[in-house]
């Protein structure tokens, strides 16, 4: 007998240079993570992110396209002054942070004397391109709008020199394409550089072509009728196997080479090369400052009480962590921050008053979970005695229906009937506005399937309310800064998830109107009863405040004021904090969609009924995790421990879970 062995790798014939995902908005139809699966799909094992003016979602494609095992290629496509482009590749670190400046300069003027309205189109002038081209390969830009005359290419060839121009070939099936690229040709014959062949991908399969082009008529604010001259008309821009791309190029078999000599060559990984610092890494006497500044707020804290031994135990715990992860410097930037919070705050409050007590803010979240945090300032909620653990769509319907060139009234009816949660549930809301039959005649099948289909995709950036981002260098070379729709604000193109895949550490700074409300009354106390409340030192078991929830009387109380929440209250009748606890967290999409509410409700009924009742566990090893929820899935951080527990997954890998859920 023989073994015949199969050689499942087949070495790749093109590499993909150009393409965009849905953060190229109304333009590109796919996410980064179905760009990353098709390309595996299809054979490629690399593939160059280029959206428009953007580098939004390049660490989403990262992260996904490692998972996939293909190797991410990071650029964008930049739009010039007088409407060219170029597309920019990114070969080094240098290259990274360049591309980043020249995104933030193409976007600085987009809400000039415009605060609140939507952003103009981001571009920038030649000359900035030519002032950061270290590190960035240059392509000469698309079929119908990139650069051919020579003495703008000279220039680039001058800025980038021979080995950073390429001059771009594209063949998207439009009457001059032959005569296009023989022009193009005979430009880099001149130039004495390389051509490259690439397909300016827009889609990541053929089913997603529609949707491409009623985007490109949401964006022109027209309908898919009058948008025709501008839409692409056939499949050129969907993702290819790599055979049939060089297939496309018959006549250039040098240009479909050079794909893969320049895809060899442009080796920066943004998951390791970005080159970001946490604060206060390089300070070698931080980790004992932050260790000499709990130790003294833990002596005055805890001294003499039964749980001083449990708090100095798990402060070594947290210190180490800090240390291994090197975020000291941090924990001493935000107490920095808050001792000047404090000292704003007693002269707005004044020194006698009575919330010169109450500290400048509170921490929320699961920093409370954190001693650390406890004992520099930023949390007032003790973590040993309460025992915290450490660790933890309308405008669719109307945008695409008006693309569609669907009657404007019949899709404000069905904007108005839908509930808004999902776009994948149009046919029901057409359904319901216009009756079934209608909804089946004519375009509003289309309607439906595109609406599913833009399910998910970004539409814009928007900024978070308080969210600020920590760097020791300046954050323009690590991620793009653009101006957000509040006039004077400034946000990253990253998302919370990147700048955390990034390493970026992140403060939300909030201004909650109940922490103002909570002051009053502390004045409001110590006008009447002449006393003065410090609200680190309340007790968390007093039976009237609970007799109070559970009659659900909280109206005007922070984060159990909502109907939802008082309905609530009355099957749930929280006992103590961590009951209050579990209760918040009960009216959120993610228990109620999981059907973990009444599974827990009826569990806790039976606990207060039976002494001997044991919840119930799907299995054995799943009681540590869900104890406290009675054998339900109620916080995110349960999440991770299931999939560590049961599932055997890493913390890194159970994290991908949590956000992918």
């Amino acid at each position: 007998s023989s073994v015949l062995v199969h050689c499942e790798h087949v070495f790749a014939l093109y590499a993909e240079m150009h393409a965009h995902s849905a953060f190229s908005f109304l333009d590109g139809a796919s996410l980064h993570d179905e760009l990353a699966a098709a390309a595996r799909e299809l054979g490629h094992d690399v593939l160059a992110l280029t959206d428009h003016n953007s580098v939004s979602g390049s660490m989403e494609f990262a992260q996904a396209a490692a998972g996939m095992g293909v190797r991410a290629i990071h650029g964008a496509e930049l739009d010039l002054d007088d409407g060219r482009h170029l597309t920019l590749l990114v070969e080094d670190a240098r290259g990274w942070s360049n591309l980043c400046r020249l995104i933030t300069r193409a976007h600085a003027h987009t809400r000039d004397e415009r605060p609140g309205a939507p952003p103009t189109d981001p571009y920038v002038a030649l000359p900035a391109v030519l002032e950061h081209a270290a590190g960035l390969v240059c392509l000469t830009g698309c079929a119908t709008q990139g650069v051919e005359d020579e003495a703008t290419a000279r220039r680039l060839l001058d800025a980038f020199g021979p080995d950073g121009l390429r001059v771009e070939l594209q063949r998207p099936f439009l009457r001059d394409d032959r005569a296009r690229n023989r022009r193009r040709v005979a430009l880099a014959r001149r130039l004495q550089v390389p051509c490259v062949a690439t397909g300016n991908v827009h889609a990541h399969d053929r089913a997603r072509a529609p949707l491409q082009d009623a985007l490109t008529a949401v964006r022109l604010h027209t309908t898919l009728d009058a948008s025709e001259p501008r839409r692409r008309g056939n499949w050129s821009h969907v993702l290819a196997v790599p055979a049939a791309m060089a297939a496309r190029f018959p006549e250039h078999p040098g240009a479909v080479a050079e794909t893969l000599r320049l895809a060899e060559r442009l080796r920066f990984d943004l998951r390791a090369d970005l080159g970001y610092r946490y604060p206060g890494s390089e300070d070698p006497t931080a980790n004992r400052r932050l260790a000499e500044l709990c130790g003294t707020a833990l002596h005055e804290r805890y001294a003499g009480t039964p749980e001083h031994a449990e708090a100095l135990t798990r402060l070594e715990e947290e210190l180490r962590v800090i240390d291994a992860l090197g975020l000291a410097g941090f924990f001493l930037l935000h107490r920095d921050m808050l001792e000047l919070a404090r000292e704003v705050a007693v002269e707005v409050r004044g020194p006698d008053s009575a919330r010169a007590l109450l500290p400048p803010g509170r921490g929320r979240g699961s920093s409370v979970s954190s001693i650390v945090c406890y004992l520099t300032g930023l949390s007032h909620v003790d973590p040993i005695e309460n025992e915290l653990l450490l660790g933890r769509f309308l405008g669719a319907i109307r945008e695409l229906g008006k693309a569609l060139g669907l009657p404007p009234g019949e899709v404000e009816r069905v904007a108005r009937g839908s509930e808004g949660l999902s776009a994948r549930n149009v046919d029901r809301d057409v359904e319901v506005a216009l009756g079934e039959r209608r909804a089946r005649g004519g375009r509003w099948p289309w309607l439906v399937r595109l609406a599913a289909e833009a399910h998910g995709l970004p539409r814009h950036l928007s900024q978070h309310s308080g969210g600020m981002i920590v760097s020791t260098r300046p954050l323009v070379d690590c991620c793009p800064v653009v101006p957000a729709a509040m006039e004077g604000r400034q946000i990253s193109q990253w998302d919370k998830d990147s700048c955390a895949d990034a390493g970026f550490l992140k403060i939300d700074l909030l201004g909650l109107g109940m922490l103002s409300a909570v002051e009053r009354a502390v004045e409001l106390i110590a006008r009447t009863r002449e006393t003065r409340i410090d609200l680190s030192r309340i007790p968390y078991d007093d039976r009237q405040v609970y007799d109070t929830i559970q009659r659900a009387d909280t109206v005007g109380v922070f984060q159990i004021e909502s109907r939802a929440q008082m309905q609530s209250l009355h099957r749930t009748r929280p006992e103590s904090l961590d009951d209050l606890t579990v209760q918040v967290a009960l009216v959120r999409p993610g228990p109620i969609l999981g059907r973990a509410v009444n599974p827990y409700v009826e569990r806790r009924q039976l606990q207060r009924e039976r002494n001997d009742y044991t919840p119930p566990y799907d299995h054995p090893s799943l009681e540590p995790v869900l104890r406290d929820t009675l054998g339900t899935i109620i916080f995110q951080d349960q999440v991770l421990g299931v999939a560590t527990a049961f599932a055997g997954f890493s913390p890194g890998d159970a994290e991908g879970l949590r956000r992918a859920m």
